[in-house]
């Protein structure tokens, strides 16, 4: 006869709710990184032609160049962080005391992402329409107002998450829990 397992102990909800986001949010993220370095691993030998064109006709695009230069090496650290993330979820779900310093780190780099992809979709979008010669219709203002207010919201969810971590009556809880 098997002796019974050790029951999961006693959490906060809000570590599970945190925990779990994380861990589908890290195993998508690595599984994404991956299959983004697969596709630029096989079509990097192209690239190069396709980049060389696409500079001589639009001279804004040379700023792209390094991003691609070095593309392979930012996915493989992408899915090294998104695997640090999953691992971390799993220590935050099993109330381990460096879980939740974690997880806060984990919010916080969110955040910064989400500000920097903001800003620089933001640029782009309304520089691409500058130059190309094509005026901010109404749809076009609509969208980037959209795609703005989703990554306001996506914020606002990172930061809610940050406020729970931080206080005074979850990390007692969680203590209380991590035994």
């Amino acid at each position: 006869m098997q002796p019974p397992l050790d029951p999961e102990p006693e959490r906060p909800r809000a570590v599970a709710v945190i925990g779990w986001t994380w861990l589908v949010l890290g195993v998508l993220a690595f599984l994404k990184d991956v299959l983004d370095l697969i596709v630029w691993i096989t079509i990097r030998p192209a690239i190069s032609s396709l980049f060389g064109a696409a500079t001589e006709q639009t001279p804004q695009a040379r700023i792209l160049r390094p991003l691609f230069a070095h593309l392979g090496e930012l996915k493989a650290a992408q899915a090294l962080l998104a695997l640090l993330i999953v691992f971390t979820a799993i220590a935050f779900l099993r109330c381990r005391p460096w879980g939740r310093v974690g997880m806060q780190i984990a919010c916080v780099l969110a955040l910064l992402y989400i500000l920097c992809f903001g800003v620089l979709w933001s640029m782009s979008f309304v520089r691409g329409m500058t130059a190309a010669g094509v005026p901010m219709l109404a749809s076009s203002r609509i969208a980037l107002g959209a795609g703005l207010s989703f990554l306001a919201l996506l914020a606002a969810a990172f930061v809610a998450m940050l406020a729970t971590l931080a206080s005074s009556g979850f990390r007692d809880a969680y203590r209380k829990a991590a035994g």
